[in-house]
């Protein structure tokens, strides 16, 4: 059981280590200590705040103006959706410590085989994690990378220093000074940093649940398996008592998809309501083409990050909706049913008549699968020409 925990933890290691750095405990036994270093996430989501806030006054002075409101409003509604995570999060964490646990013992409480299996889809979900973990984290450097080739752009062909802020706020205190700047920057920094790794947590993490919530019905299937090649040898009661255990294992996997809604259901509200806009802003600006080559590439690798995030979540709800309604084909096709006693039977349909309502990732008012990423995109083109539209506009005048 130990060494199941230790090779599993390898592929949890991207969500495990994002909440770890801002003092999250992600494995905790008790939802008391979830929160590992109260001060470090007080901290970190007390800088992301404050950004906030500067950011909004920025866009709301600019709100006229098109070109200003893409350029900060990208990063503002990245850092609103991550506060609003960490309030849900915090506000749920029993909920979230007894749905780990509970997935955790579901993993590790299997033979070699059954573990085989569920090592290969983690390793699978491992990839999109690491690769998600890249995209972020080249994003968060981007942010604080694009101001500082700007400036010294600007002082190799001006001879003239500037301050260019990380994202355009209305500030408090005079940045036109290095010691200034300085505050500012390491403010933009550890508030960055932890809209960041806050994201890739949260972002993983429900993926990682779906892979290993869908695995558990390949573990019953392989069972079911087990049970239909002794079905020939093993007396009608040692069989019904097998069958029962598969059915009371459907119920637990239906059980851990219910909490996993519970959990999310709030956060992929907000996630999807604003994403239409943020995708908008981020595909005006490079629309536009305006400002040199890094910029655009870093409003371009901020645009793919960001849709990644979505097609994360839509992708995880379409898997559970599909794996969830082929239960009922998994099990015809298994058995030899004019074999089964009529009892055995009817333990069987229990599973599959209760397949037939599919399980589901929800936004509160919405089913979270691919269709939906598709309809994000287009709101989010639509929202580009209106907003072209209105550009155009407003240069002529």
């Amino acid at each position: 059981m130990l060494l199941h925990t230790l090779q599993l933890n390898r592929y949890f290691w991207v969500t495990r280590r994002s909440f770890n750095l801002i003092g999250i405990d992600i494995n905790a036994l008790d939802y008391h200590d979830i929160v590992k270093y109260p001060m470090r996430c007080f901290l970190f989501s007390a800088f992301a705040a404050v950004l906030a806030w500067a950011m909004t006054i920025h866009v709301y002075e600019y709100r006229d103006d098109f070109g200003e409101f893409a350029d900060t409003s990208g990063m503002l509604l990245q850092t609103i959706i991550a506060l609003w995570k960490t309030l849900v999060f915090l506000f749920k964490r029993k909920e979230i410590c007894d749905l780990m646990q509970n997935v955790w013992q579901c993993n590790i409480n299997v033979n070699p085989q059954e573990f085989h299996i569920i090592l290969k889809f983690n390793s699978q979900n491992f990839t999109i994690s690491a690769l998600y973990m890249v995209l972020v984290s080249s994003t968060v450097f981007g942010s604080f990378l694009v101001p500082l080739i700007y400036m010294f752009e600007f002082y190799r062909k001006n001879g003239e220093k500037i301050w260019l802020p990380p994202q355009k706020g209305g500030y408090f205190w005079d940045y036109s000074n290095a010691i200034g700047y300085s505050v500012l920057y390491i403010c933009h920094l550890l508030g960055i940093f932890f809209v960041g790794a806050f994201s890739i947590g949260v972002d993983t993490l429900c993926p990682w649940l779906v892979s290993n919530i869908v695995v558990q019905y390949h573990v019953m299937y392989y069972r079911l398996r087990d049970i239909a090649e002794l079905s020939y040898e093993i007396s009608t009661d040692k069989l019904n008592v097998k069958i029962i255990e598969c059915v009371k294992c459907h119920r637990q996997v239906l059980n851990l998809s219910n909490q996993l809604e519970n959990f999310f259901a709030e956060i992929i509200f907000i996630k999807f309501v604003i994403s239409g806009l943020l995708i908008c802003s981020l595909a005006f600006r490079l629309v536009r083409a305006e400002g040199q080559f890094y910029i655009l590439l870093y409003q371009l690798v901020f645009l793919t990050t960001v849709s990644t995030q979505l097609l994360m979540y839509c992708y995880s709800g379409q898997r559970l909706k599909d794996e969830s309604s082929q239960v009922a084909p998994e099990i015809y096709s298994i058995f030899e049913w004019s074999h089964l006693s009529r009892n055995s039977q009817k333990l069987l349909l229990f599973a599959m008549m209760r397949s037939q309502r599919e399980c589901h990732l929800t936004g509160a008012f919405f089913m979270v699968d691919l269709s939906l990423f598709v309809w994000v995109l287009r709101t989010g083109g639509s929202l580009i020409a209106m907003l072209k539209t209105l550009d155009e506009k407003q240069i002529l005048k």
